[in-house]
């Protein structure tokens, strides 16, 4: 296909994007992809159609396989696919993987120009604390044994000898 095609197909998913048709959005971007798989800016858009759609390990690929297009990437779309791929980890729930990306990837002047990447750094944070907090705090004490005993037992001999000793 011709350039000047892809680029109108470009513009077609543009417009489904805009309109929420997201899945005819994402397909016209991967006809654009499989047309010209060196330009950044339609893994990018891709990205965002999976995104807007819930797709987020097809919007995190679409994102990682745009960074690779080092010859069409400019700063402000490697800033956009460095995102994009932080996103669709974060709505992943792989929080601590979201937030070493965007603090490896981005510089702190391009986290302090943009708010919205800056509030989604410290969500991924607060997130991955509170993941690691309830991951420790979730250890099934169920299976803990003293001496042959089971959790059970040992709640129900702890119970009796209290009670013995306050009576």
């Amino acid at each position: 296909m011709d350039p000047a095609n892809v680029l109108k197909m470009k513009e077609a998913g543009n417009s489904m994007l805009r309109r929420g048709n997201y899945k005819v959005a994402s397909q016209l971007y991967e006809q654009c992809i499989s047309n010209d798989p060196s330009n950044a800016v339609y893994y990018s858009n891709a990205s965002q159609a999976y995104l807007s759609s819930g797709f987020y390990e097809k919007a995190y690929e679409s994102a990682v396989k745009g960074l690779s297009c080092e010859d069409s990437l400019t700063n402000q779309l490697r800033t956009k696919l460095v995102v994009r791929t932080s996103k669709a980890l974060f709505y992943q729930g792989k929080f601590g993987d979201c937030s070493s990306i965007l603090e490896a990837k981005l510089s702190p002047s391009e986290l302090q120009e943009n708010p919205s990447v800056s509030r989604l750094l410290l969500a991924a944070k607060r997130q991955h604390s509170q993941q690691r907090r309830s991951t420790a705090a979730s250890s099934d004490i169920s299976d803990v044994s003293f001496m042959g005993f089971d959790y059970a037992e040992i709640c129900r001999f702890t119970r009796c000898y209290v009670n013995q000793l306050f009576v």
